[in-house]
């Protein structure tokens, strides 16, 4: 593994992800500066090929990577490097592991089954591994010493072991694709799917004045709706305020899948969760569905007054009435 090496910006900029000549770097690092030369953030540039296609192959599903199938491209990530540290913990069983481990073999696999749809380059060969993996560890360790960076991976290692978190923290906890519990609707069980969890924190006031301003923090999930004719992806956000110290993070109004149930049995308990929601879901499609003069219902509980979905509830508790579904 090479030794980091300062440039400068301009050099950095002659470093071409196109044509990438044995001498050239595999990761530039820049460190930006705002107008008052103080420390903003810090970007890298990730031109090693090998590393590129460990990433293609490992963050398909991540909608905050971009990766061109026609030619390569240095792939830039900037601090907090949210991608990072939403996967810290996978990316360190590529580290800690040898390159013949389960781990890479199972790698390995999934890059020569789309390697020559999607013009990869051969990682499989075991000079191209062992040089993937090389990069990957100067990666992650250049992360570790980068400003700010030491609090969010403190904070991943505090969640793991506590069960808590800090409001700086949040964003850590929900990397896209994850599957998270709330109670938002009309309070019963439901799960999400996490679309964004970005690092940046707002600032709001509800009654417009500076001095009632706080800092707040977004989630953004999909869901499912019917809109009366068909499913569709409907998106939901919700809104964190900002609390003093620790959070036990299943206390949080909108937490993990994962953390919902601490303790023993958790695994059980969160089949079983799993399970009853799979079967909520079925007979309200089912319901959805029918074909029309069969959608009269009698039935006792609450109920939706007007709109569907998010839109405008009100409950009433113990009521008998008759609904055929439609959106009003």
């Amino acid at each position: 593994m090479e030794e980091p090496v300062d440039v400068s910006e301009k050099e950095a900029a002659k470093v071409d992800p196109l044509v990438k000549p044995k001498d050239s770097p595999d990761l530039v690092w820049i460190r930006r500066f705002d107008t008052n030369n103080k420390y903003d953030y810090s970007e890298v540039q990730i031109v090693s090929h090998e590393l590129q296609d460990l990433f293609r192959i490992e963050f398909a599903f991540d909608p905050r990577l971009h990766f061109s199938s026609e030619k390569k491209n240095e792939l830039t990530l900037t601090s907090p490097f949210e991608p990072l540290i939403h996967n810290w913990q996978r990316l360190q069983e590529f580290v800690k592991h040898d390159c013949d481990s389960e781990v890479w073999k199972e790698l390995k696999k999934r890059i020569a089954a789309v390697r020559v749809s999607d013009k990869l380059c051969d990682t499989t060969n075991e000079v191209n591994i062992l040089k993937a993996k090389d990069d990957l560890v100067a990666l992650l360790n250049q992360v570790r010493t980068t400003p700010d960076l030491s609090n969010f991976l403190t904070g991943l290692e505090t969640a793991k072991t506590s069960g808590t978190i800090h409001f700086n923290l949040l964003w850590t906890l929900f990397p896209p694709g994850e599957l998270v519990y709330s109670t938002a609707f009309m309070k019963q069980d439901q799960i999400f799917i996490v679309k964004e969890s970005p690092s940046v924190i707002h600032t709001k006031s509800d009654s417009g004045r500076d001095k009632d301003r706080k800092r707040v923090w977004y989630l953004y999930c999909w869901s499912y709706d019917w809109n009366g004719t068909s499913f569709n992806r409907v998106p939901v956000s919700f809104q964190f305020d900002e609390f003093q110290g620790a959070r036990i993070i299943h206390s949080l109004p909108c937490h993990p899948l994962i953390s919902h149930f601490p303790g023993e049995k958790a695994e059980e308990k969160l089949d079983k969760l799993k399970q009853d929601l799979i079967t909520r879901g079925k007979q309200f499609r089912d319901h959805c569905t029918r074909e029309v003069g069969s959608q009269m219902f009698e039935y006792e509980g609450e109920s939706i007054s007007h709109g569907s979905g998010f839109q405008r509830l009100k409950n009433k508790q113990k009521e008998v009435c008759q609904s055929d579904l439609r959106t009003s």
